[in-house]
């Protein structure tokens, strides 16, 4: 991520969002499994909430809207990351028979991770 994108104003976002079109931001993004559009949101978000914090705006209702957003943009890339790369150990049901399967699981979740530290802000 060369350049810095512009921070999301939470303050603005959690007194005039909609949940709905939240959702489907996020739902269009897992169709299109767009990941670098989910980090920069992501990375969007994070910046807005420093700007937040140095503001001393960040109340105890928008630190919980500030990690639901993000929580929720990490499950959808999460999902994404699944989808794009099936495991049978994704399934605990199935897992028991794939455990030899167990370490690609891991490892692709730790590039995930590796991923989110990236891209974050």
């Amino acid at each position: 991520m060369a350049r810095k994108p512009d921070a999301i104003d939470l303050i603005k976002l959690w007194s005039q969002g909609d949940h709905k079109e939240w959702n489907a931001f996020l739902t269009n993004c897992l169709k299109k499994w767009d990941l670098e559009k989910l980090a920069v949101t992501r990375r969007r978000l994070q910046a807005g909430m420093n700007i937040a914090a140095k503001q001393k705006m960040n109340t105890e209702m928008v630190c919980i809207f500030f990690i639901r957003l993000q929580k929720s943009i990490e499950d959808t890339m999460q999902k994404i990351v699944r989808a794009k790369d099936p495991n049978p150990c994704d399934n605990p049901l199935k897992a028991a028979g794939n455990l030899n399967r167990k370490g690609d699981k891991k490892r692709r979740d730790w590039q995930l991770e590796a991923y989110l530290k990236k891209t974050g802000y």
